[in-house]
Order: C-alpha cells, then structure tokens, then sequence
C-alpha cells in the first residue's frame, strides 16, 4: 500500500498515521542513538540505582526503554533493501556529514542482528507505546484527554489541503445523499396521487429549506473549524520554535557525550 510519508521531530507523532492510512508520520533516526556511547552515558543507570532490587523503573531506565522501541521500531520499518533506499531517499536515516562513507545495507543488517532481544523478551525491554506499533490518530482521539484531543485534532489535518479535503469529501457525500431525496420527492410530486396530498407537500416543502439550510451550516462550520485549527497549529509551532534553541543545546551535549 503507497504512503505519503510525514517527516515529524516530535516522538508521540512517530508511526501514527490517519486518513485511512494514507499518511503516517515517522520520525527520522537520531545519529546519537546508534552511539554505544550515548545509551551507557545519557541512558544508563546510574551507580547505586535501585531498579534491580525495587523492579520500578528509574527515570533512565524510562528513556531507555523509550529509545530502545524507537530504535526497534525502524528493524521493522527497515526489514528489506528497498525499504533501506527509501528511508535513505526520505533522510530517515542518518548520513554523515564529515565526508565519510555512510551506512551500507550490509552494515544495517548487522546492527539490526545485535539488536534483536527476542519475541521473549521484548516486550519487558520497550516502553508500552512500541507494543502497539502503528497507531490511528483516531484511536488516540478516541482515548485522549480534551486538553490533548483539540491538539491530536489539529494534526488530523496537518496540510490544508487534506483538511478541506477531508471535510468536503463529507460535505458531498451529505450532498449526493440528499439530492437523491430532494429528486424523488420532486418525482412524487408529479405524481396524481402524491402531488394533492397536502401532508407530503409540506414534507417536501420542509425538507427543501432543511437540505438548504444545512447546506449552508456545513459549510460555515468546515470554515471555522479550519481557522481554530491552523490557529492551534500556528501556535504550536511557534511554541516549539522558540524552545527549539534549548533542545538543540541538549541534543549537542547528548551527541558529544
């Protein structure tokens, strides 16, 4: 099945898709994350961690099994060669940008073979959210709390040519439904037997102004659903521009580590 593929910095957006499965954003794979380093600096436990004698989870080791399902989750977006060349075309995955040569399939193969746990044990060894895979955004607005639904909502419809899509897809089949009843009440109309009935006349009549109003109303609503949508959206990534220096700061730090 073809995909259009939305490139997202943000995890809780990796592998949720919407719109029938159509698009699915994926967040592309952190050069730091396959550094041995990285994970036994910034993720492992610290001395005298008590994760082993209580069994809760430190806050580390709550990153680490985060980042642990993220990794484990391209092993399965990148299970063939030609899903390897894609994801390098897409810049999913990392290149290197001192010149050097970059990861070859037969080096993702291998990496990919050091990472497998086993069916066993995997689910004991990644965050809750890797056991589900890919998600519908419908299903998270489904289960989501109100604050995050209108957030969730928003990246429905994250262009705005899939949200007005979308809504006036709606729009007419609404409209093709109700030219078919607007065409057979007509019908009945010239009829002997329906066209002196005073009781379907005004069936008719009441439904006429019914299909017009609610013409009208749908498409007003389709209008400002769209304004307080790309208004949430503006905000949000206005948000995260100006918090984008602080980030970058810790991935940097996290990188030389």
């Amino acid at each position: 099945m073809s995909r259009e593929i939305l490139i997202t910095e943000r995890m809780d957006l990796h592998l949720v898709w919407s719109e029938v499965k159509t698009r699915i954003f994926i967040k592309p794979l952190p050069r730091f994350l396959l550094e041995p380093c990285f994970w036994s600096a910034k993720l492992g436990c610290e001395p005298g961690c008590s994760c082993a004698t209580t069994g809760s989870d430190c806050p580390r080791k709550v990153l680490w099994k985060r980042a642990f399902g993220f990794l484990l989750s391209y092993t399965a977006l990148v299970r063939h060669e030609s899903d390897f060349w894609l994801a390098k075309e897409k810049r999913l995955l990392p290149s290197r940008d001192d010149g050097g040569e970059d990861i070859s399939w037969q080096d993702w193969r291998a990496f990919v073979a050091q990472l497998d746990p086993g069916i066993d044990k995997v689910h004991s060894m990644v965050d809750k959210r890797w056991h589900y895979g890919e998600i519908d955004i419908g299903f998270i607005l489904m289960y989501s709390s109100n604050k995050r639904r209108t957030e969730w909502k928003a990246l429905q419809g994250t262009t705005r040519r899939s949200f007005v899509q979308n809504n006036f897809n709606l729009m007419i089949s609404a409209l093709g439904l109700i030219v078919i009843v607007l065409t057979a009440m007509q019908t009945g109309l010239g009829t002997s037997a329906l066209g002196e009935d005073e009781a379907f006349q005004s069936a008719s009549y009441g439904f006429t102004i019914f299909s017009m109003v609610a013409i009208v109303v749908m498409s007003v609503a389709v209008v400002v659903e769209h304004a307080i949508m790309s208004g949430l959206q503006s905000f949000r990534e206005v948000r995260e521009r100006r918090s984008r220096p602080e980030l970058g700061s810790a991935v940097r730090i996290q990188t030389v580590a």
